[in-house]
């Protein structure tokens, strides 16, 4: 497979989950300077009653969203190593997934 670079298109980390949120446990997700870059709203579970887990969830989603730069790099990161490394005699099916899904995820997170 052809090595290719793949340019970050997004506001450079650190996000950060904003302390105030916003109404009804919604939360703001900002960058370093402050400035907004998404709002994580709450969804509604099935069961109405299930406050707490509606709430675990919705901060479950912030931490990913938080942490998504930071995976893109470290996506990033694995597919440059493996680059240089280049191949492992009797490892080509691995090494084929790490190219095509690396490669793949990348490529979706950059559009």
């Amino acid at each position: 497979m052809s090595k290719i670079t793949i340019e970050a298109k997004f506001t450079p980390s650190p996000w950060m989950i904003e302390d105030r949120t916003l109404y009804r446990g919604d939360e703001m997700i900002i960058d370093n300077d402050g400035h907004f870059i998404a709002a994580i709203m709450q969804r509604k579970k099935v069961n109405k009653t299930d406050k707490q887990g509606a709430w675990e969830e919705t901060e479950a989603n912030s931490k990913l969203i938080v942490n998504a730069p930071d995976l893109f790099n470290a996506l990033s990161d694995i597919i440059e190593q493996f680059d240089k490394i280049g191949g492992f005699e009797g490892l080509s099916d691995l090494q084929d997934s790490i190219n095509i899904l690396g490669r793949k995820a990348l490529l979706k997170a950059s559009l």
